[in-house]
């Protein structure tokens, strides 16, 4: 079976450690990505804060919602959709970077990474913060993200 989201073994954990950040990168309040997802205010304040497991369907039906709105942004805030998407390539390409540059996946510099994205106030601020992070994962990979959060934008 050929799936669309094929690793959400893997970045389902990182999707729930950094929930709040993508929701805030976008834009919306827990109360909005609750209702886009059809479950309560209650379950993503429960996903958040990790009294609650990141569910497969949940995990897609995020994803869903966060691409589609990613490119409903690119039509009225084209810097936030942009600023979205890098941090979505980050979070679901982290492991592979990891294993790239020879290291483990570290979950708590991937939140805090994804925090300053989410506070960032532009696309240039958020490249930034990423490029800051050549010395920790190899230059070489970096440029692999930023060339991958930029095909993804098209």
């Amino acid at each position: 079976m050929n799936e669309k989201y094929p690793n959400s073994t893997t970045l389902a954990p990182i999707m729930q450690a950094n929930l709040k950040e993508i929701r805030e990168t976008i834009g919306w309040t827990s109360e909005d990505l609750a209702t886009l997802i059809g479950v309560t205010k209650q379950t993503i304040s429960n996903l958040e804060t990790n009294r609650s497991k990141l569910s497969k369907l949940h995990y897609i039906a995020i994803r869903t919602v966060v691409e589609f709105e990613i490119e409903q942004l690119q039509q009225v805030d084209p810097d936030r959709a942009r600023r979205a998407k890098l941090l979505m390539s980050f979070l679901s390409e982290s492991p592979d970077i990891a294993k790239q540059s020879g290291k483990h996946l570290d979950l708590e510099q991937i939140q805090e990474t994804s925090q300053l994205i989410a506070k960032s106030n532009s696309y240039a601020s958020a490249e930034k913060i990423i490029r800051s992070f050549a010395p920790i994962f190899a230059t070489g990979v970096i440029s692999l993200l930023m060339k991958s959060a930029n095909t993804r934008k098209k």
